[in-house]
C-alpha cells in the first residue's frame, strides 16, 4: 500500500493540462504552497482539482509520464515541478483547466 499525501501538506496550481494517449490526463504542476513530499507517496494518491470556472474533481495519481525526463525528489525540490499521469475518478465530465489548484483529496 502506498502512503498517503496528507490534507493541508501542498498545494499544486495546474501550468498545463492534456488528455493522456491512452486514458486520463497528464498533470503539469507547480507548487503553490507549501513543501511538496517525496515523489514515493504520490502514486494512488488523490487529489481535488479545483477550477477557475468552480467546477471540482478528485482524480487519483496513476504514475509519471516521463516525456520531461525522470521525475525526482531533488527535481521536486529544486524546480518545484512536477507531471503526473491521473485518471478522474469524481465530478463532471470535461477539460481540466489551467490554473486549477490541486490539493490533497
Amino acid at each position: 500500500m502506498t502512503a498517503q499525501i496528507s490534507s493541508g501538506q501542498v498545494v499544486f496550481r495546474v501550468v498545463d493540462a492534456f488528455r493522456g494517449p491512452h486514458s486520463g490526463w497528464i498533470l503539469r504542476l507547480k507548487v503553490q504552497e507549501g513543501k511538496a513530499p517525496g515523489i514515493g507517496t504520490f502514486v494512488g494518491s488523490r487529489f481535488r482539482v479545483e477550477g477557475k470556472d468552480g467546477v471540482v474533481r478528485t482524480v487519483e495519481v496513476k504514475g509519471f509520464p516521463v516525456m520531461g525526463g525522470k521525475p525526482s525528489d531533488d527535481r521536486l525540490q529544486s524546480t518545484g515541478r512536477l507531471d503526473l499521469h491521473v485518471e478522474v475518478v469524481d465530478g463532471p465530465e470535461g477539460d481540466i483547466v489551467l490554473r486549477s489548484l490541486v490539493r490533497p483529496a
